[in-house]
């Protein structure tokens, strides 16, 4: 099985349950998640790759999350967008 894969996997199953981690936990599973699932960002600022079963699994774990965990996944999330540029 090619790695990536694998990594996908073990990311999206990792966002969902890793919603009961400690919050300075979570963030190490839930930071990555964001970047792979709402895409890579290159050294431009450009959006380079994204995998959407990844950004399912954020978007799931987003609403279930305790408060504490929460505010990771807002912050992951606000990190993310301050690297991007629209255009």
């Amino acid at each position: 099985m090619q790695t990536w894969i694998l990594r996908n996997e073990f990311l999206s199953v990792m966002t969902k349950l890793g919603i009961h981690l400690e919050p300075a936990e979570y963030e190490k599973v839930i930071a990555p998640a964001i970047d792979y699932g709402f895409g890579i960002i290159d050294e431009e600022g450009k959006l380079v790759y994204e995998v959407p079963v990844i950004r399912e699994a954020v978007i799931d774990a987003a609403t279930t999350v305790s408060a504490p965990n929460h505010r990771v996944v807002v912050r992951s999330l606000l990190n993310w967008l301050s690297r991007i540029t629209i255009e």
